[in-house]
């Protein structure tokens, strides 16, 4: 008798009309011909159109729409909500993307510390998220009682959504991370339901007092969140191609008791930051212990996955001083083991290769920790860009420009206190230049340290100072000038920056760089400066902009971006020190 909620009165005109072509046995026949019968007797187009859900007008797009999508970095405030040029100005409804860890918990300063921590050396994945609608996450995050009302319709606004600002109900005990890659830290931490943004990642702890179930079609167990929705560890696995084992007494504590490995690992995390304090060589042979035990055991299906894992592992780090090395340990009882070694059994695409945070990215290096010299990434990169452009056609000119912005990306890794962060900290002055180092810390905590250390600026970018490197070589930049802007663009962007404007980083010191490459020596002492108005940065983009199109320019950074990558990856599995 009512509208329904999503398809209207099309859902009644609809069944109305198969019942009206059922047979003697209230049966209607869906086989092409039979249908084809059926439509041929409607007497206009329109009879078919008002069993179609009702739908709205489109909205227009204009240029200055995707002037502002293009802007990336920094994006554009306000910017145009693109969900209603998907789905329709009345209907679209954006998610956050919900997920559960068991070993992290927002109750103190210093435990929410160690959850950053943790997350950075997990982070989550697609895979593990749950899509929940933003109105209805706010209300459970604010702890009102919360029913699913939404359609199983992309795009559907349900009639009980409210993703509007929520008056009150914020409750200290209800902390969420609005994880957002390298760059979360404690500030990311929040139990305000208005924080929360569209399209965010939002990881939740598994001791939060709501009820998982709220948020979507979960199973009848996920009450006990610590064993069904905690999956970060396989959910790893298969995204990145790469084991990890996390050790935290939550987990563990969801092993079956008949796990020869459950006590011993139990009695590791008792107590394990002091134990590892006192005797870092004792606690890296009890995670061999428990790697071998776990190699061995049958597993129900939810740990299906941990054997596979843990001979992996223990393949990869065959001695305890390599364990040693490789242990991650947060907190006062927290061990994370992440494998280096890619399994080629998995997703042969997995995302290996990220760019959100700049030391970060340098530390990926060869499997067996080997580093990467500047002297063969640079022409390496140059020769996978080289190749990728030549396989989408491009112009002789043009993939000679991308070979040149790949052979001229990573020049600003020549700063002496970049390479002290390479180099693990200490003062660096002499030796040969790196590219990629396994002695780059892993989590923010220890990145912080070794940054410090060094005397390396908070928050700054090596490819402007290899903008500025190439800007005093001109011998190796294209004569032409429209050629010579996209290589500099390119440089400057192939971490996602300078789309339109540099970050600003606040560099007083300017330690001098120099590189020698081609027979070219280039140098360069201060600030880059690249953060001002005036610098050009902001206009080269536009300029490129206009010329190659929105998409246009898009396509040819993501040529040198994925040639990096690319590169790098086989940096990982081939020495490339030689």
């Amino acid at each position: 008798a009512e509208a329904d909620p999503v398809y209207g009165e099309a859902l009644t005109r609809t069944w109305q009309w198969l019942d009206a072509r059922k047979n003697g046995d209230s049966e209607v026949d869906f086989g092409i011909a039979a249908l084809n019968g059926v439509l041929a007797e409607l007497p206009d187009e329109d009879s078919l159109a008002q069993l179609n859900a009702p739908s709205t007008d489109a909205l227009v797009m204009l240029p200055a729409h995707v002037d502002c999508w293009a802007q990336t970095a920094p994006q554009p405030q306000p910017t145009p909500d693109v969900g209603h040029f998907l789905h329709g100005p009345r209907e679209s409804v954006p998610d956050v993307l919900a997920c559960w860890r068991a070993d992290i918990d927002l109750a103190s300063t210093a435990s929410q510390n160690d959850a950053i921590e943790l997350l950075t050396l997990c982070p989550p994945c697609s895979s593990e998220t749950l899509p929940v609608p933003i109105g209805l996450f706010k209300r459970w995050l604010a702890g009102i009682d919360v029913v699913d009302l939404s359609a199983d319709v992309e795009g559907v606004r349900s009639a009980e959504d409210n993703s509007g600002v929520m008056q009150g109900g914020i409750s200290p005990s209800r902390r969420v991370i609005r994880w957002r890659g390298n760059r979360t830290n404690t500030k990311d931490i929040t139990a305000d339901p208005n924080a929360i943004r569209p399209s965010e990642v939002v990881v939740i702890p598994c001791n939060h007092p709501g009820d998982p179930r709220d948020l979507g079609d979960l199973p009848e167990e996920a009450t006990d969140a610590a064993t069904t929705l905690d999956v970060g560890d396989t959910a790893h696995r298969t995204a990145r191609a790469k084991p990890i084992l996390r050790l935290h007494p939550a987990l563990v504590e969801t092993w079956p008791d008949s796990l020869a490995a459950k006590p011993t690992a139990q009695s590791l995390l008792d107590g394990l930051a002091q134990k590892y304090e006192d005797d870092p060589h004792d606690v890296a042979e009890a995670v061999q212990r428990i790697l071998a035990a776990l190699s061995k055991d049958e597993l129900p299906e939810r740990l299906a996955w941990l054997p596979g894992a843990a001979r992996e592992l223990a393949k990869e780090f065959r001695t305890v001083v390599q364990l040693r090395r490789e242990c991650r340990i947060v907190g006062s009882h927290s061990l994370v083991l992440a494998g280096r070694r890619r399994v080629n059994k998995l997703i042969p695409e997995a995302t290996l290769f990220s760019d959100e945070d700049d030391t970060a990215a340098s530390g990926i290096a060869h499997k067996d920790g080997k580093p990467v010299p500047l002297r063969t990434h640079l022409p390496g990169v140059e020769a996978f860009a080289r190749r990728h452009a030549r396989a989408c056609g491009l112009p002789k000119d043009l993939t000679e420009a991308i070979a040149r912005a790949g052979l001229l990306h990573d020049l600003g890794k020549a700063d002496p206190r970049f390479q002290a962060m390479l180099h693990g900290g200490p003062a660096w002055s002499a030796g040969e230049p790196l590219a990629k180092s396994a002695r780059m810390p892993k989590t923010p905590a220890a990145r912080r340290s070794v940054r410090a250390a060094s005397g390396y600026p908070q928050g700054a970018r090596h490819e402007l100072l290899s903008l500025r490197l190439a800007e005093t070589a001109p011998a190796l930049l294209p004569e032409d000038g429209e050629l010579r802007d996209l290589v500099l663009h390119l440089v400057a962007s192939h971490h996602g920056h300078c789309r339109p404007f540099a970050p600003v980083v606040a560099d007083d010191e300017g330690v001098p760089a120099e590189y020698k490459l081609c027979g070219h020596r280039m140098q360069w002492a201060g600030p880059t400066g690249l953060e001002r108005l005036d610098s050009g940065v902001a206009e080269r983009y536009w300029r490129l902009t206009r010329r190659y199109g929105w998409w246009g320019l898009a396509w040819l950074e993501a040529l040198l971006r994925l040639a990096d990558w690319r590169r790098s990856e086989w940096e990982e599995n081939h020495n490339a020190s030689d």
